[in-house]
């Protein structure tokens, strides 16, 4: 069976081992496309889609490093009426999470990627509508997350994740990543919370690539260093009333990763917006985020 792939890569480092991993699939690969720097996402995953030359394709980002049977586990999945099958990828700071893809060619031409963010989801749902059935792998085929030493790349992919999943409305989802990531010990677990609580409550997020000029939001958090307000034992019961509390309280001194691991150990969820507010503030929200906090914090009403 013939099967493409197509490289979407912004420059990070790692995208020479991506590539590297789709040369050494144990069903070799007919041709791999790589489209670099094109923005957004839909414009890229189009572009490829169009210069795809077989009946199926695998749609690789620069961060997956694929397993050598990846394809060949992929492949045993796709039947008759299959548009799309998902593997697992395991990320060092998400656990296992849904990743590498393997489409058929004629329904994502028949249904391209639309620019209107959920783009994925809805053109997923116009598959369904028409008989075209999803599948997924629920094991492990790859590895994903990057260079961990590309702390502004790692910022910024956290920020966009967070950004989604508010575009989805995926609470639970946000509740699980979070309360994950507290499970990570050390630093850049800790950025990996502050950029997806930013990310939620952003109106606009880039999708994440290595940047020579890091954002503004990340620069803050390099000089947040030692001046987090902690964590008051008293907080309001009311969870807006929280979340106003964290971004207006003044920094006293106390070590971020010290206030984060604090917030995400507690059993308390007003502990959790009060966290969500002092992120926004740290990360350059002067004003009170105008996206997302209505519903964060009814998510989180309840103790």
């Amino acid at each position: 069976m013939q099967v493409s792939a197509i490289l979407l890569t912004s420059g990070q480092k790692s995208t020479a081992q991506a590539l590297r991993s789709l040369r050494e699939q144990s069903h070799p690969l007919t041709e791999i496309l790589t489209i670099e720097g094109v923005r957004p996402f839909a414009a890229a995953f189009n572009a490829g889609v169009k210069r795809v030359s077989t009946p199926f394709f695998l749609q690789c980002d620069a961060d997956m490093i694929l397993h050598k049977t990846c394809l060949q586990q992929l492949l045993a999945k796709m039947q008759r009426r299959t548009a799309l099958v998902t593997g697992m990828l395991d990320d060092p700071l998400q656990g296992q999470i849904s990743g590498v893809k393997l489409f058929r060619t004629e329904v994502c031409r028949q249904f391209p990627l639309t620019p209107e963010p959920p783009c994925d989801v809805r053109q997923m749902q116009e598959w369904q509508a028409q008989g075209w059935e999803l599948s997924i792998v629920r094991f492990v085929v790859g590895e994903h997350g990057g260079d961990l030493s590309d702390e502004t790349y790692q910022f910024e992919r956290f920020a966009f994740l967070g950004h989604k999943i508010r575009l989805r409305n995926q609470w639970s989802h946000l509740h699980q990543q979070l309360r994950r990531l507290g499970e990570q010990p050390g630093e850049l677990a800790a950025m990996a919370v502050a950029a997806t609580l930013w990310g939620v409550f952003s109106t606009s997020v880039p999708e994440p690539q290595s940047l020579d000029r890091p954002s503004a939001a990340y620069r803050s958090w390099q000089r947040g260093g030692n001046a987090s307000p902690g964590m008051p034992e008293d907080l309001p019961a009311d969870s807006r009333q929280c979340f106003d509390a964290g971004r207006e309280a003044p920094r006293e001194g106390c070590p971020w990763l010290e206030f984060i691991e604090s917030a995400l150990a507690s059993s308390r969820r007003r502990d959790l917006v009060y966290l969500a507010g002092s992120c926004w503030a740290m990360l350059g929200g002067a004003a009170a985020p105008t996206v997302g906090v209505t519903e964060f914090c009814e998510w989180n009403s309840v103790d």
